[in-house]
């Protein structure tokens, strides 16, 4: 492998210098999701993204996460039915009230087009299907979240 020099004597990897080059975009991105392994997933997922830095915390349900009066997140990933709860697109309303800068993603097990429809006009900026999307196609729909979604309202 290619490695640069400095005159400081440290020597980089090719691989280090193209990373160097990437813009990195902080966000942070709060996880609704009441299931450990899907949880535990995402967040894998994000660990090894290459165009963004994401800061995840993740709540087992809305409440909590409104208990938890932490600041507006840039992207905000829903899991369309939490166990206690049941569905959550007609809570989307709810989330934009409270967060009006936050861009929401509906996540889901299985996509349904009156789901598309409901989440969309509750205000979700997408639906998505669990693990339908590629790492790279995941930072951009996050990451176009973040920019687009905060301006879409119902």
């Amino acid at each position: 492998m290619q490695s640069f020099a400095r005159n400081t004597g440290t020597m980089l990897d090719a691989s280090d210098l193209l990373d160097a080059m990437k813009p990195k975009v902080r966000l942070n991105i709060v996880l609704i999701e009441d299931d450990a392994r899907d949880a535990l997933l995402f967040q894998e997922q994000l660990r090894r993204a290459s165009f963004m830095t994401p800061e995840v915390t993740h709540f087992t349900s809305l409440e909590a996460f409104f208990e938890s009066n932490c600041d507006s997140p840039d992207v905000l990933v829903l899991d369309r039915f939490i166990q206690r709860v049941g569905l959550t697109e007609g809570r989307i309303r709810h989330v934009k009230a409270r967060y009006p800068e936050t861009g929401i993603i509906m996540y889901t097990g299985s996509i349904a087009p009156a789901l598309r429809s409901i989440a969309v006009q509750e205000g979700a900026f997408a639906v998505v299907e669990k693990g339908s999307l590629s790492l790279t196609e995941l930072e951009l729909l996050i990451m176009t979240t973040a920019y687009v979604g905060s301006k879409i309202t119902n």
